[in-house]
C-alpha cells in the first residue's frame, strides 16, 4: 500500500509501477485511531491494534484517487451541471414507471408453479421453526406480497412524478451527481468496515444513525465529501450495497 515508515509523515508524490501517487496521506495515524475508538464506543468489535491501523490506512489510496477523479471532473462540464433538466427528469420517471408495470403485471399472473421454483432455488423461502412436514425451509409468502406491492407502489409512485410540472420538477431538482467519486467511496469504506467489524454494513431511518452510518460519514468527511445530507448519503449506501453484495 505504499505506507510510508511514520504513520504521521505524508506521502509524498510519486508514481509506482501505475499506482496512484499519494500527495498527501488524509487518513494518518491520528484519525485511523480516532475511527476505530469511535467504532469500539458501543460494540467494541473493530482491532485495537496495529493491524486496524493498517487496514484503515488503506483508505489512504482511495482518497488519492477521489482526488484525481474531482481535480478531473471540474475540466467537465457534464460532472458540473446540477443534477438533471426538468425533461430529463421526466423521461427517466417514465420509464421506470412502464417497466415496473410491466413487471407487476407479469407478476400478478404468475403461475405458482413458477413462484416455487424460486422456492427451490431458496428464494422467498423462510425458515422451518416448527418443522413440520420435515422442511428447513418453507414459501415465504409474506414477503412474496410485500415484494409485489413494492412493485406495484413503484410503478405508481413513478408515474405520478413522470406527471409533475415543469415547475414542480426544478423545484426538487436534487444535486447527488455534484459529488463525482462518492460510490467508489463507498465501497471502499464499506469493504474496510466489513473488514474490520467482520459484520455486514446496515443503514437507518432519519431518527437516528447505525454504526456504519456514523463511520462511512467519517471516513467521507475525511475524503473531503461536503454537504452530503443524512438522507442523500442512506440512499448512496444503500445503492452501494446493492452493487457490492453482488460481486
Amino acid at each position: 500500500m505504499n505506507h510510508a515508515k511514520s504513520p504521521k509523515q505524508p506521502h509524498r508524490e510519486k508514481k509506482e509501477e501505475g499506482r496512484i501517487a499519494f500527495t498527501e496521506a488524509s487518513f494518518t495515524y491520528d484519525i485511523c485511531q480516532s475511527l476505530i475508538d469511535d467504532l469500539n464506543k458501543k460494540k467494541p468489535t473493530a482491532p485495537t491494534s496495529s493491524d486496524g491501523i493498517t487496514i484503515l490506512k488503506q483508505l489512504n489510496e482511495t482518497a488519492a484517487f477521489i482526488r484525481l477523479i474531482t481535480k478531473r471532473a471540474k475540466k467537465n462540464d457534464i460532472n458540473t451541471k446540477e443534477g438533471y433538466s426538468e425533461s430529463e427528469r421526466k423521461a427517466i420517471h417514465g420509464t421506470i414507471s412502464r417497466q415496473a408495470l410491466a413487471l407487476f403485471d407479469s407478476l400478478t399472473t404468475l403461475d405458482r408453479d413458477v413462484f416455487h421454483d424460486w422456492c427451490i432455488e431458496g428464494l422467498f423461502t423462510t425458515e422451518n421453526k416448527y418443522n413440520f412436514i420435515r422442511a428447513e425451509r418453507l414459501p415465504d409468502y409474506a414477503t412474496e406480497s410485500k415484494f409485489y406491492e413494492t412493485i406495484g407502489a413503484l410503478a405508481k409512485t413513478a408515474k405520478h412524478c413522470a406527471g409533475k410540472s415543469v415547475d414542480e420538477l426544478s423545484g426538487v431538482s436534487g444535486n447527488l451527481d455534484l459529488t463525482p467519486g462518492l460510490d467508489i467511496a463507498l465501497d471502499a469504506i464499506t469493504a474496510i468496515y466489513i473488514e474490520l467489524t467482520n459484520e455486514a454494513p446496515t443503514v437507518t431511518g432519519p431518527a437516528n444513525q447505525t454504526r456504519f452510518e456514523i463511520f462511512a460519514h467519517k471516513c467521507l468527511n475525511v475524503m473531503e465529501f461536503e454537504d452530503i445530507s443524512d438522507d442523500a448519503l442512506r440512499h448512496r449506501i444503500r445503492k452501494s450495497n446493492a452493487n457490492f453484495s453482488k460481486k
